[in-house]
C-alpha cells in the first residue's frame, strides 16, 4: 500500500548518495541513538524492565546504527523502498506501547516521522503521520494508569505531522539547492565555452589571421609583377612561402599553447613547465622561481602565459643572452610576472621605435597586460639585458574582462 502511495512522490529528485541528504539522515539516526541510550538509563528506574523490551531496544539499536555506518548501501534502499521505514515504524510503536508515551522512546518515534519526510518528501509525511498517530494512541491506551491530559491527547500526537512535514521541507530546500547548483554549473560552463571561443578568435586575429592577410597581399603582388618583372614576382612568391610557413608555425603554437594551459594544473606549475621547457630547447640557462599561490582567472592566466612565451621568444631571437630568469610572485592582491635576461638589451630610443613600429612583441605584450587589467613595464639598456615585468590583479574587474563583441576582423 505504502509503495503504491509513494510511487508518485518526489523521492527520486534528490539522489540517496547526495551528501546533504546523507548528512541529514545520519543526523536523525544519531538523534535516535541518543534517545535509545536515554531510554536504557530510564528503564533502570522504571517498572517496564522486561526481556521483550530489552530485545526491542536491541533491535531498534541495530536498525539505527546500521544506516549510520553503511549509508551508501542502505540509504538508497530506504529511499526507494518505503516498506523498510514502515517496519521501523511498527517496531518503534511496539516499544512505545510497552514503555508508554511518557518515556524517551516517544522522541525516538519523532525521529521516524522526521525520516519519513526527509526520505519520501510530502507524500511520505502524509502517509506515515497517520500511522504514527494511530500507533501513539494505541500505546497510550495500553499503558496502565496513563494520565490523560491536553498534552497527551493533542500536543504529543500533533508533533508527528509537524516533524514529518519539517523533514519534507528541508528535503525540498536541498532539492532546490541541487537544481540551482546544476543550473549554475550549466551557465558557467556555457560562459567558459564562450570565453574560450572569444579568446581563440582573438589569438587567431592577432597571429594567424594577420599572417594570412599578408599572404594574400604577397600573392596579389606576385600576380601583378609576373609579366612586368618576373624577378620581383619570384621575390613575392618567396615571401609568400615564408608567410605560409609562419602561419603553419603560428597555428601549431596556438594548439600547443591551448594544450599546455590545463586549468586543473596550478598556474605556478604551468609557468615553471613553460619556462623550463623553453630553457631546455633554446639552450639558455633558465632559472625559475614561481611562488604565487593565487589562481588567476582563465583569461588572466592565458594572457600572462602568452606574455611569458613572447618574452622568452624575444630572448631567443634577439638578445644573445646566456642566462634568463623567470619569477612569479604576488603581493597585495596582484600577480607579478618578470622575465629577465643578460643579453645585449636596447637603448631607450631603439625600444621606443620598435614599440611604435609594432616590432619585438612589445605592443602585443602591453595589450595583453591591459586586457588582463594590469600593466607592462620594460627596463633595458645596451649591454645590460632586459627585464619585462607584468603586473595584473589576481581577479579581473567585470568591466575589464574581454568583450565577446570585440572586432576580430583581420587587420
Amino acid at each position: 500500500m505504502w509503495a503504491v502511495l509513494l510511487a508518485g512522490s518526489e523521492r527520486g529528485s534528490a539522489p540517496a548518495g547526495d551528501a546533504r541528504i546523507a548528512a541529514l539522515c545520519r543526523l536523525a539516526f544519531n538523534f535516535r541513538l541518543v534517545v535509545l541510550t536515554l531510554t536504557v538509563v530510564a528503564l533502570f528506574d522504571s517498572d517496564h524492565r522486561s526481556t521483550s523490551v530489552a530485545a526491542g531496544i536491541i533491535v531498534a539499536a541495530v536498525m539505527t546504527v546500521l544506516p549510520i555506518l553503511r549509508w551508501e548501501s542502505i540509504g538508497p534502499a530506504l529511499m526507494h523502498h518505503p516498506l523498510f521505514l514502515g517496519l521501523d515504524l511498527v517496531a518503534a510503536m511496539i516499544l512505545l506501547a510497552f514503555t508508554g508515551a511518557g518515556s524517551p522512546l516517544y522522541s525516538y518515534t519523532l525521529g521516524v516521522a522526521l525520516l519519513a519526510g526527509v526520505l519520501h518528501g510530502n507524500v511520505g509525511a502524509l502517509v506515515f503521520s497517520p500511522f504514527l498517530v494511530i500507533g501513539y494512541f494505541a500505546g497510550v491506551a495500553s499503558a496502565d494508569g496513563a494520565a490523560i491530559s491536553f498534552q497527551t491527547l493533542l500536543g504529543l500526537p500533533a508533533l508527528y505531522p509537524v516533524a514529518a512535514l519539517s523533514g519534507a521541507a528541508v528535503r525540498r530546500l536541498i532539492e532546490r539547492q541541487i537544481r540551482t547548483e546544476t543550473e549554475l554549473r550549466t551557465v558557467v560552463a556555457a560562459a567558459e565555452v564562450e570565453r574560450e571561443r572569444t579568446r581563440i578568435a582573438r589569438e587567431m586575429h592577432d597571429s594567424v589571421a594577420k599572417t594570412l592577410h599578408g599572404m594574400s597581399l604577397h600573392a596579389r603582388a606576385a600576380a601583378a609583377w609576373v609579366r612586368k618583372d618576373p624577378e620581383r614576382a619570384l621575390d613575392e612568391l618567396a615571401a609568400l612561402e615564408h608567410a605560409a610557413a609562419a602561419a603553419a608555425r603560428e597555428g601549431r603554437r596556438l594548439i600547443e599553447d591551448l594544450r599546455t594551459d590545463a586549468l586543473e594544473v596550478p598556474f605556478k606549475d604551468v609557468v615553471r613547465t613553460v619556462a623550463e621547457r623553453w630553457g631546455h630547447k633554446s639552450g639558455v640557462d633558465t632559472q625559475v622561481e614561481a611562488r604565487a599561490e593565487s589562481e588567476p582567472s582563465p583569461d588572466t592566466r592565458w594572457e600572462l602565459l602568452q606574455i611569458l612565451r613572447e618574452a622568452l621568444a624575444n630572448i631567443e631571437r634577439h638578445s644573445d643572452a646566456r642566462r634568463a630568469r623567470v619569477t612569479l610572485t604576488e603581493a597585495g592582491g596582484a600577480i607579478k610576472l618578470a622575465v629577465t635576461d643578460d643579453g645585449r638589451g636596447l637603448d631607450e630610443e631603439d625600444a621606443a621605435r620598435r614599440r611604435a613600429d609594432g616590432h619585438y612583441g612589445l605592443v602585443g605584450m602591453e595589450e595583453r597586460a591591459r586586457r588582463a587589467g594590469g600593466s607592462l613595464a620594460i627596463v633595458t639598456a645596451p649591454g645590460e639585458g632586459t627585464t619585462i615585468t607584468a603586473h595584473v590583479p589576481a581577479a579581473i574587474p567585470q568591466s575589464q574582462e574581454p568583450s565577446a563583441h570585440r572586432d576580430l576582423s583581420p587587420a
